[in-house]
């Protein structure tokens, strides 16, 4: 069986090594910190990116079926839609 006097790690018996204690000092753990908020930025840069140009095709596609449906009304009756249509239920007659 070995002693304590051989378990003992050789760079600690030099000097080496000062006392060991687990864990993470407060340089590592700012490190850490910041290189997530850095990615959390950059993340939430690219999600808020992505969303707005789906919103702008979105409404583009709206508009297109606007255009789509305008133009259907043209072929059909030979001119466009009034402007000022106001639109009511057809069972009470009142407007919408």
């Amino acid at each position: 069986m070995k002693t304590d006097a051989q378990h003992i790690n050789p760079r600690r018996q030099a000097g080496l090594f000062h006392a060991f204690r687990p864990g993470f000092t407060l340089i590592e753990l700012l490190v850490v910190i910041s290189i997530m908020a850095l990615v959390m930025g950059l993340v939430v840069g690219l999600v808020t990116t992505a969303s707005r140009t789906m919103k702008l095709k979105r409404v583009e596609g709206d508009l297109q079926n606007y255009v789509t449906a305008i133009e259907n009304y043209h072929a059909e009756f030979g001119f466009y839609p009034p402007d000022n249509v106001v639109a009511t239920n057809s069972v009470t007659g009142a407007r919408c």
